[in-house]
C-alpha cells in the first residue's frame, strides 16, 4: 500500500472521529413538533418492535427530524467506509496457498540484499514445512501475527545456544515489506495478498536484528529493513528459525573429498534437512588479473546464496548440483546459463575448480 493510501485511510478516520466528536447536541423542542412521540413504557415498547420489524421506517419522534434522520445516514456510510479501511489485509488464509503448505517458489527477494535468510526460508519450506508454519501465529482479534525466532546469546552466555523469542508483525509491518521489494511474490503480483508468509518471517527477522525499528521509520532515518538488507551468514538464518545453526560444508577438489561430500548432501536431503549453497567470485591468479585475461565461470551469481534442491550422478559418475535462486530467475548473470526459470543445474567439480563455491550448510533435522 502506498504513503498516498494510508494517508487517505487516515484521513477517512479522522472524518469518521469528527462526526462523532462534534455530532450537534440535539435540543428538547415543544412537544407539539414531534406528534406522536411515546410517553408511556408501553407506547415506547410498541416503537422498538415497529423499528425491529421495519428498520426503514420513519417513526415520530426526534428520529424522524430530517437533519438527523440525513445526519445519521452519513454516520452509518462513514461507519462502514472507516471498517473496510480499519479490516485487515492480510490473516492467516493469506499465508499458504491453497494447498496449505509454504513452498520455497513462494520466495522473490526482489530488492532486498539478504539471498542469505531467503534462500534458507526457501529450504526449510521444502524440506521441512511444518518448521515455517508452527513459527507463524496469527491473532484474529488484532490483525497481528506472531513469529516464534530464535536468537543467539552473547558470547559471555553461552555463544551458539540461544533462546527463542516471539516478534508480533503488524499490518503495517507488512505494507513496508512489500513497499521495500520484499521475499515474497505478493508485491510481484498486483492484486495478490499471498502467498504472505515469506513477508511475514522477512519482517520478523528483520525486527529482531533491529532495536531501533520504529525510529529508523521515521524522517531522515534509514528504514528498518536495513541491519538485514546487506548480507549475512547462511548459518544465522539457520539459526533464527530452527534453533541451531546447521554444518557448513567446504568442500575439497579430490576425487574423495567430492564423493564425500555428494553423500553427505544426498543423505541430508533424504533426511528432510534443508540445505543452502554460498558462492564467492571465482579464482583469478596475478597474471590474469594483470592481463584481463577472462577465468572459467561456474554459472552462478557470485557472492550469493541458494536453495540447494537435488544431488545426482550421471551415467559417467559427474555429480551434479540442483539450486533454486532466491530471485526467482537466472538472468544477467552472465556466466553462461543465464535463463528465466529460478533453478539452474551446475556441476559440482566445475563450482569446486572454479573456487566458486564458498560452502554448503546443511541444516538440523526436524526437531532437533
Amino acid at each position: 500500500m502506498s504513503t498516498q493510501a494510508i494517508q487517505k485511510s487516515n484521513s477517512s478516520f479522522s472524518i469518521f472521529s469528527s462526526l462523532f466528536k462534534n455530532k450537534p447536541e440535539l435540543k428538547e423542542v415543544p412537544q407539539k413538533a414531534f406528534q406522536g412521540e411515546p410517553s408511556s413504557k408501553s407506547q415506547l415498547q410498541s416503537v422498538e418492535a415497529r423499528k425491529k420489524m421495519n428498520p426503514n421506517q420513519v417513526l415520530a419522534g426526534k428520529e424522524s427530524d430530517p437533519a438527523v434522520q440525513a445526519l445519521l445516514g452519513l454516520v452509518d456510510t462513514v461507519k462502514e467506509k472507516v471498517s473496510k479501511f480499519l479490516e485487515p489485509r492480510f490473516d492467516a488464509k493469506d499465508l499458504y496457498d491453497p494447498s496449505g503448505n509454504p513452498k520455497g517458489s513462494d520466495i522473490n527477494q526482489d530488492a532486498l540484499g539478504d539471498c542469505y535468510f531467503v534462500a534458507t526460508l526457501g529450504a526449510i519450506a521444502d524440506q521441512q514445512p511444518d518448521q515455517i508454519k508452527n513459527a507463524i501465529q496469527y491473532e484474529e482479534k488484532s490483525g497481528k501475527f506472531t513469529v516464534t525466532l530464535n536468537e543467539k546469546n552473547s558470547w559471555w552466555l553461552g555463544g551458539d545456544k540461544g533462546r527463542q523469542t516471539q516478534v508480533e508483525v503488524s499490518q503495517l509491518d507488512l505494507l513496508r515489506n512489500l513497499e521495500k521489494g520484499g521475499g515474497s511474490t505478493v508485491d510481484n503480483n498486483p492484486g495478490t495478498d499471498g502467498p504472505i508468509w515469506p513477508a511475514v518471517m522477512e519482517t520478523a527477522f528483520a525486527k529482531l536484528n533491529n532495536e531501533d525499528w520504529e525510529k529508523d521509520w521515521s524522517k531522515g532515518k534509514k528504514d528498518g529493513f536495513e541491519p538485514i538488507a546487506h548480507g549475512g551468514y547462511q548459518e544465522d538464518a539457520m539459526f533464527a528459525v530452527t534453533g541451531n545453526k546447521g554444518e557448513w560444508l567446504k568442500v575439497g577438489s579430490s576425487e574423495k573429498e567430492m564423493n564425500e561430500a555428494y553423500d553427505k548432501i544426498n543423505q541430508a536431503l533424504s533426511n528432510g534437512q534443508a540445505v543452502t549453497l554460498g558462492t564467492k567470485k571465482e579464482y583469478k591468479d596475478f597474471w590474469s588479473f594483470l592481463t584481463g585475461k577472462t577465468v572459467p565461470q561456474d554459472g552462478l551469481q557470485d557472492r550469493h546464496a541458494y536453495q540447494l534442491q537435488t544431488i545426482r550422478r550421471d551415467s559417467n559418475n559427474e555429480i551434479f548440483i540442483k539450486v533454486r535462486n532466491p530471485w526467482a530467475h537466472n538472468k544477467n548473470i552472465g556466466e553462461g546459463l543465464d535463463n528465466n526459470n529460478a533453478v539452474v543445474e551446475v556441476k559440482l567439480k566445475t563450482l569446486v575448480n572454479t573456487e566458486g563455491l564458498g560452502g554448503i550448510n546443511i541444516g538440523p533435522k526436524m526437531g532437533k
